[in-house]
């Protein structure tokens, strides 16, 4: 299926273009395959010589470094911001992996070969461009945790590459050739070698999910390209290392891999994108915890016999442990994140109800243990229903945080506040009578009411009724409050809305200067009704 829109006045087939590129990337795969597999055929069957298996290598050498240059520069041109810098750089890894290749496939051709060689230089070159395209890959803001997380998983991931290196590669290499420069250079490849895989596999806890697959590539490509160089900087110091065999295959695999990777990324829709934060990685914990463990039973194995693996081992595990710290710490506090917010109101930040009835429990044995008066309190504004008809569920929700605002700061630390649903509050009050109680809310939502919101240029005034109740003579716990603090809102509200009412007060028939506060909406007052009001005559459940 293809989707069409239009940019600058040209129609385009944007799912004709996906489909082509993807059916590009299927041959490019294909490609890729056919070349590995006759490059593993010629490399290790007996019936091509020497000198046939030479060319084979390095030309098989050229074609995939040429390929991924090639590839990294497509995708170059098709990105931007950082993640072109990146792909850049991948791309000159791969001319300069390419021209080492050129070098070394003409001194290759003569009876002796020299090391270290002109074409080292290029090789090391390459390996320091791809350290740096993978530190160019664009991240999303991170908090400062996340920061903490990214470096604390950097360090285990570089301690337990340099530990496998130093253990397997690094110990008999310096033996075997000693001081010089021949032991020099071949040390930056194993240890340019442990930046590169730390940081692919620190790429690989990274990726996120609609660019999985396309870092998943480039870290493998990456990665076997590391192991390669390692194991060549090994039999090179054994004087074991001959080009022109099957170990070769890890090399070409690894530019292969390189190039599929470019492809599947400028495959997709260009654009910048970034990497995931830490905490979501679950890929990332994974990688970490298996390095780490790799990097123990290697120490098991071998034995650890140097003091520099001692070290590395004692920092190692020292990491990990600050490592489960911070996560224990992250898992406590989004453990307490949830439970706030499982207890508050989104909209206004307010506690809910159940959080209202374990503050109300609270508030309950205090005034029992120091014999005072505790009421609860329903408030309910006026007229709600027809400013958000009138003016847009935005004004609405707006008002609700304003009147969510006023009532925190009208009410002490020790009183409890809190919505429970559409425009309807409680508050708590402790050592607060019934009587006291009415009072004082009154005063509260009379300054409301006289006070005109502007809201998105709209001048509003906005009412509310109350009911109170007292605990003891109208309940004992919070559902027979409520109710009883309920009951007393539907009295205010058919008898005119704009009052606080008492639990068990008959309705009123005309305006009580005691009680009455305001009954203001952004039409003009509300006059009390002056014939009287028939509670019966409210569906139950339901406020007028």
């Amino acid at each position: 299926m293809s989707a069409t829109s239009k940019e600058n006045g040209v129609p385009l087939r944007l799912g004709s273009a996906g489909a082509g590129r993807r059916r590009a990337f299927g041959a490019a795969v294909v490609v890729a395959l056919v070349l590995f597999a006759t490059g593993a055929i010629l490399l290790t069957v007996s019936w091509t010589g020497v000198r046939e298996k030479l060319l084979v290598s390095n030309w098989l050498f050229l074609v995939s470094g040429s390929a991924a240059a090639l590839c990294c520069l497509y995708t170059t041109w098709r990105t931007t911001g950082a993640l072109r810098r990146a792909w850049a750089l991948f791309a000159a890894m791969g001319a300069a992996w390419t021209v080492g290749n050129v070098v070394w496939f003409v001194q290759s051709l003569q009876p002796v070969k020299p090391f270290p060689t002109v074409s080292d230089l290029f090789f090391v070159i390459a390996l320091l461009l791809a350290a740096a395209g993978l530190l160019r890959f664009p991240a999303g803001r991170r908090v400062k945790n996340d920061r903490v997380r990214l470096l604390l998983d950097g360090l285990l991931i570089g301690c337990s590459v340099l530990f496998l290196s130093s253990v397997l590669v690094l110990q008999e290499m310096f033996a075997r050739l000693g001081p010089g420069l021949g032991a020099l250079l071949l040390a930056v490849y194993p240890l340019g070698d442990v930046l590169l895989a730390s940081l692919a596999l620190l790429l690989l806890t990274r990726s996120p999910g609609g660019r999985r697959a396309d870092l998943v590539l480039l870290a493998c490509g990456l990665l076997v390209y590391a192991v390669e160089d390692t194991a060549y900087a090994l039999l090179q110091a054994r004087g074991a290392f001959l080009t022109g065999t099957p170990f070769d295959l890890g090399w070409i695999g690894g530019y292969l891999l390189i190039a599929l990777a470019a492809l599947t990324f400028s495959a997709r829709a260009p654009g910048t994108g970034v990497l995931r934060p830490a905490a979501d990685s679950r890929l990332g914990d994974v990688l970490v915890n298996l390095v780490v463990c790799l990097a123990v039973v290697t120490a098991v194995w071998t034995g650890i016999g140097h003091w520099l693996d001692i070290v590395l081992g004692v920092v190692l595990l020292a990491i990990f442990g600050v490592r489960q710290g911070v996560l224990s710490g992250d898992n406590l506090a989004l453990r307490r994140g949830l439970a706030h917010l499982a207890e508050t109101d989104p909209l206004t930040g307010l506690p809910n109800r159940r959080r209202l009835e374990r503050d109300l429990d609270r508030l309950q044995l205090l005034a029992v243990r120091y014999r005072t008066t505790l009421s609860l309190s329903v408030v309910d504004l006026d007229h709600f229903k027809g400013i958000n008809d009138r003016h847009g569920h935005g004004v609405g929700d707006e008002i609700l945080r304003r009147v969510a605002a006023h009532l925190q700061e009208a009410f002490r630390g020790e009183d409890a506040v809190a919505r429970i649903g559409g425009e309807e509050f409680v508050v708590a009050m402790l050592g607060t009578g019934r009587e006291d109680a009415v009072a004082r809310l009154a005063g509260v939502l009379r300054a409301f009411a006289d006070t005109p919101q502007e809201v998105d240029g709209k001048r509003l005034s906005v009412g509310a009724s109350a009911g109170v109740a007292e605990q003891g003579p109208d309940g004992t716990d919070f559902e027979e409050l409520y109710r009883a603090a309920d009951d007393a809102l539907r009295v205010a509200k058919v008898s005119g809305r704009g009052r606080v009412v008492a639990a068990g007060a008959a309705p009123l028939v005309g305006p009580d200067p005691d009680l009455i506060y305001a009954a203001v909406v952004d039409r003009g007052p509300v006059e009390p009704s002056s014939t009287g009001a028939n509670p019966a005559g409210h569906q139950a459940g339901r406020r007028p």
